[in-house]
Parts: structure tokens; sequence; C-alpha cells
């Protein structure tokens, strides 16, 4: 069962890399990666195949939760929520680069293993949302250094 389990999670996944053009093959070098795509792509498939189980035939609830914009609320607004509060510590522009995560470093963040380290579903205590004191910069791995 798990030889065919994995089977059809690696068939998924092989089908998902085509249709959405990722470039997985760098991605998938990192073990930790893999097993967090994997998931994701297996969460994926279940909202796009009506959240219905291929091993069960039951149900599936997305790991963020089946209530109602529980997307919205648990993803989306944490992830804008951060955004927002980096271009206001951008002083409209004025603060050094070097003071505030922009939008190019947090693209960068999302591209990177480091992502991972959000976990799926996110967790809320993860160092992406924890923003550092006013006397903070950033190096180039978005990890707060204190002056």
């Amino acid at each position: 069962m798990d030889v065919l389990l994995h089977e059809i999670n690696f068939n998924f996944v092989e089908e998902l890399k085509k249709k959405i053009g990722l470039d997985y093959n760098r991605l998938s070098r990192m073990s930790i990666v893999e097993e967090g795509a994997v998931k994701m792509a297996f969460e994926l498939y279940g909202m796009l195949a009506g959240n219905v189980s291929p091993m069960t035939g039951e149900n599936v609830k997305p790991a963020y939760g089946g209530e109602e914009e529980a997307f919205l609320r648990k993803v989306v607004t944490p992830i804008y929520n951060v955004i927002a509060k980096e271009a206001a510590r951008s002083k409209k522009g004025r603060s050094k680069h070097s003071q505030w995560r922009n939008y190019d470093d947090l693209n960068e963040y999302f591209w990177s293993a480091d992502c991972f380290r959000l976990g799926w579903p996110m967790r809320a205590d993860a160092d992406f949302f924890c923003l550092p004191s006013e006397n903070s910069f950033f190096d180039k791995s978005n990890v707060s250094i204190e002056y």
C-alpha cells in the first residue's frame, strides 16, 4: 500500500509540474522541499478533485481548516499583514533597504527552501511572521541582526 501511495503521489506531482510549470527538479534535490511539496500537491489535488480522497473516497478537509474563509484568514491574511507592516517600516521608501523587507526580499523567501520552515499549515509563530525591533537590520537571508 505504501509503495502504491508513493507512486500515486509521485505521478500526481509529475503531472502537477507539467501543468503549472514549476522548476521542480531544482527544488526536489532537497528532501524537505520534496516532502513539503508532496503534501501541498496532495492537498491541491484534493481541492481540484472536489475534496475527495482517491484512497478512501471521503471528503478531505484542507490542512488549514474547512470552515468559511479559512484560506483567506489563515494563509492570505497573515502574509498580507507581514507585507503591510514591512511597507510601513519602509517609511514610504525613505528607510534604508537593510531596515525592512521589500517585495524582492519576500519573493526570494517564498522561492527558497526557508519557506518550508513555515510548515503546512503555516505556523503563526514562524520567524517570517515576527517583526524585528526598530534597531534591527536584515542580511540577505532575511535573518534579523540586532545593533
